[in-house]
């Protein structure tokens, strides 16, 4: 499995098809939009999306034969909003928690 980190720096809309040539099974984009999101589900990847901006937030996104859905089952909920944590199937299942870094000023 490849998983890629990747800040685009909000500019996923523009820079996607540099994205696909890493071949990514999972990629994990801070700083992009929801529409970007979007765009990346109708080149056909599976999308998950977490933020209060719609312009910039943290996305995932599995390519085929990968499922993503935000792991919103969970027993507790993560009482950080940095916290995304998102469960990924196909060939195996994963529980997948990614945490974004934060400048000390927002960590509470």
């Amino acid at each position: 499995m490849r998983i890629v980190v990747w800040n685009c720096r909000m500019a996923l809309a523009k820079k996607r098809d540099l994205l696909y040539e890493l071949l990514p099974d999972v990629a994990v984009i801070p700083e992009c939009s929801r529409d970007a999101m979007t765009a990346c589900r109708s080149d056909g990847f599976d999308t998950c999306w977490w933020g209060e901006n719609r312009h910039k937030g943290l996305g995932i996104l599995v390519a085929k034969p990968w499922s993503i859905e935000a792991a919103a089952k969970l027993r507790r909920r993560p009482s950080q909003k940095w916290v995304a944590p998102a469960c990924i199937r196909g060939p195996a299942e994963l529980l997948i928690t990614f945490c974004v870094g934060v400048p000390r000023r927002y960590a509470a």
